[in-house]
């Protein structure tokens, strides 16, 4: 397992988004000292703590997500995993032992990679524009006085 996933509740919030960048898994696990699964903290955890006023000094404990999604290793099955992450667009997923301990994680990217999982359709159908210009030195005179769009 990443050696940066994993970060204890009394972490800095520094810290933890030092981890968070290193991991470059978009979401870390959150263990006590024994190991055992609490919750799991992101960017924007750390990111409304700060705006609320906390500084990069103050204790994760607070702001960390305690009622993270979870599945238990008994009775463990991939189906049910895959539909949990990709219905609650979930970055991880850990799998708990019988003692609360993370045995094992499924990340978002995983199941995007999978087959079964690729040929994924996406409900959303808001058209786009994209747009590209240049240094507009074909028109320059103009668009010394206008902005291209």
């Amino acid at each position: 397992m990443k050696k940066y996933l994993f970060v204890k509740k009394n972490f800095s919030i520094k810290k933890s988004l030092d981890y968070l960048e290193k991991a470059s898994t978009g979401c870390l696990l959150v263990i006590n000292d024994e190991n055992k699964f609490l919750g799991t903290l992101n960017d924007g955890d750390c990111r409304r703590a700060l705006i609320k006023g906390k500084t990069l000094k103050t204790s994760i404990s607070d702001i960390y997500n305690k009622k993270a999604y979870k599945l238990k290793s008994k009775g463990f099955n991939i189906n049910k995993a895959r539909e949990l992450v990709l219905k609650k667009k979930l970055d991880i997923l850990p799998i708990l032992d019988k003692q609360g301990k993370v045995s094992k994680y499924f990340l978002l990217s995983y199941f995007l990679k999978n087959k079964k999982t690729s040929k994924i359709k996406f409900k959303n159908k808001t058209p786009i524009i994209i747009m590209a210009g240049g240094k507009g030195t074909r028109m320059k005179t103009f668009t010394n006085i206008f902005p291209k769009p």
